[in-house]
């Protein structure tokens, strides 16, 4: 039978078809809420730390120490210039992906459509509308993907394994971040990061992160080891 865009339009705003939308959309705005809540984050007084950090790039080694107050407060000092902002950016992608923020501002106010197609990595939670056309998807109570169409580059997080604490949240002990070409999707370069967490007078810092880069034919490898932790 052929159907008018009317005749369409009523059937998607009839009562029943509401009332199953905003079941879908309250489903999946708890499921999001929850893993939000399970991801660990620091104290809302967190004012930063400091730690003495050794780092293996390749078959180069250097030492020095970082100073973190902020995501865009970081000092980093060390004997070799060109890995220190290696070692920054790592930092505060840390210290961004755990600060404190309410869970009601992460999600916003975006409408949120809930994908429960099958996939490895959990159901996919959209947020309708987002400039960034960010989607998560959510496994386990715990968030394993996170999308945002960042121009020029699309960024995609998946977070293959957690580290769980003492309290029962989670920090990401395994992950994988892929930089796609807006449009075409071609993969672009890839990171991925194996994290290590110590916890110093109930706060979890990082300890050790290493990361395997590939892009444009060519393959790199760093860590860094932190130590000799102090809260600031």
């Amino acid at each position: 039978m052929d159907y008018t865009s009317t005749e369409i339009a009523h059937q998607l705003t009839t009562p029943a078809s509401i009332t199953q939308q905003s079941t879908a959309e309250a489903r999946a705005r708890a499921l999001l809420q929850g893993a939000f809540a399970q991801q660990y984050t620091f104290p809302q007084r967190f004012s930063g730390f400091r730690a003495d950090v050794v780092v293996q790039n390749n078959d180069r080694q250097c030492s020095g120490h970082i100073v973190a107050n902020t995501s865009r407060n970081i000092e980093v000092v060390l004997d070799d210039k060109a890995i220190q902002q290696l070692v920054r950016r790592e930092i505060q992608s840390f210290i961004i992906w755990h600060q404190y923020i309410p869970v009601a501002e992460r999600i916003g106010t975006y409408p949120l459509i809930l994908d429960r197609s099958p996939h490895p990595l959990g159901v996919c939670i959209k947020l309708h509308g987002e400039r960034l056309e960010t989607h998560y998807r959510v496994r386990d109570d715990s968030i394993t993907e996170r999308y945002r169409g960042t121009a020029p580059e699309s960024t995609t997080i998946q977070i293959l394994e957690h580290h769980h604490i003492p309290d029962g949240r989670v920090l990401p002990r395994y992950s994988i971040t892929f930089f796609c070409k807006q449009g075409s999707g071609r993969l672009v370069q890839s990171e991925a990061r194996i994290d290590q967490h110590i916890d110093i007078c109930g706060i979890w810092l990082p300890m050790f992160r290493q990361v395997s880069t590939a892009a444009s034919g060519n393959m790199m490898v760093y860590s860094m080891h932190l130590h000799s932790h102090w809260l600031m």
